[in-house]
């Protein structure tokens, strides 16, 4: 594709967008929350764990948080799936309670 072409369907897409949000700001309507990590059914979203998953490590060492994550078979916080945020919170909680080694 040419340089000419691909000119072109970035205008057309930000001309569609730019109408889109025109019609919204019209309307009154809001447009959709940034996608990021979802809010789980327990209703804890990516940020309710990841502060006390940071003091976790601060505290207890990053190799405590790397468990955290390896009992839930992820290999960083990030992976955690939104269905797990209450497991592993409450796995977070219980390491950070236990005295720091």
């Amino acid at each position: 594709m040419s340089i000419e072409k691909l000119i072109e369907a970035n205008t057309a897409a930000l001309t569609a967008l730019n109408e889109t949000f025109s019609k919204m700001s019209s309307t009154g309507a809001k447009p959709a929350a940034p996608a990021g990590k979802p809010a789980a059914a327990s209703g804890l979203t990516y940020d309710d764990i990841k502060t006390p998953f940071l003091a976790l490590c601060k505290s207890h060492g990053a190799d405590a948080g790397r468990a955290v994550c390896k009992e839930f078979g992820h290999e960083n916080l990030k992976t955690v799936k939104p269905e797990q945020f209450a497991a592993v919170l409450a796995a977070i909680k219980k390491v950070a309670e236990a005295p720091a080694a």
